[in-house]
């Protein structure tokens, strides 16, 4: 039988956002490849969601190997507690690096897809050191996909953003929404992110999942987040 193409899928994370825009059928059928993938890479994995994340592999019987700088956006100290049930698997090996470091990423083991998450995040923040943000989200992001390349790696899910919407009037937000005019330069380098995994999808073939996060919301999330409250 003969394989799928491969597919680059944006999508919101509410399914019912994606369904008015694009095959839901594309998206599960992305998802349940991901399930027979027994190593993946998670970046990100200390924060809040790639902490869940990791869990619910580990659990599913997968073996993770997560990546985090532990960047002082959030405190180390959450980032730590974070790991605790992750660190319980046997499955679950932890690496601390910065992948805007390219020579870091020889320290990874082979894997058979990755999930990015990792990124510095916050909107203001960004404003005021926008340089830090091209190299956390932006060049961090083109090592990782070129250590994909390179270990042909061809599975992908990627950690976007609703930031990218900018000031749309349009609410809710869709997939065919026009991205072009970020006002932050966060935005702007999780736009960068969609457009260099598109790029690698049509240079090498690698399946990609864009998600636009919007406001997480989970027991655990940091509790310095303004609407933690809500």
């Amino acid at each position: 039988m003969a394989l799928p193409a491969p597919r680059c899928i944006t999508c919101a994370t509410r399914l019912s956002f994606a369904a008015k825009t694009l095959s839901l059928a594309d998206i599960f059928l992305f998802i349940l490849f991901l399930a027979f993938m027994s190593k993946i890479l998670l970046t990100g994995a200390a924060g809040f969601i790639g902490s869940w994340l990791s869990e619910r592999l580990l659990a599913q019987g997968h073996e993770v190997v997560g990546v985090d700088n532990f960047d002082d956006f959030y405190a180390r100290p959450i980032k730590i507690r974070n790991l605790e049930k992750s660190r319980a698997f046997d499955g679950f090996q932890f690496v601390e690096m910065d992948l805007s470091d390219a020579s870091a990423l020889s320290r990874l083991p082979p894997c058979e897809a990755v999930i990015h998450l990792a990124a510095k995040a916050g909107i203001q923040p960004s404003v005021k050191d926008p340089a830090a943000y091209i190299r956390h989200n932006i060049q961090a992001t083109q090592h990782l996909l070129a250590w994909m390349q390179a270990q042909h790696i061809r599975k992908m899910v990627f950690a976007s953003s609703s930031s990218i919407y900018g000031n749309n009037p349009q609410i809710p937000f869709r997939e065919s929404d026009n991205v072009d005019y970020p006002i932050s330069p966060y935005a702007f380098t999780k736009k960068a992110g969609e457009l260099m995994t598109h790029t690698y999808h049509y240079l090498y073939g690698m399946d990609v999942l864009n998600l636009r996060f919007l406001r997480s919301m989970a027991p655990g999330k940091d509790p310095t987040w303004p609407f933690i409250n809500l």
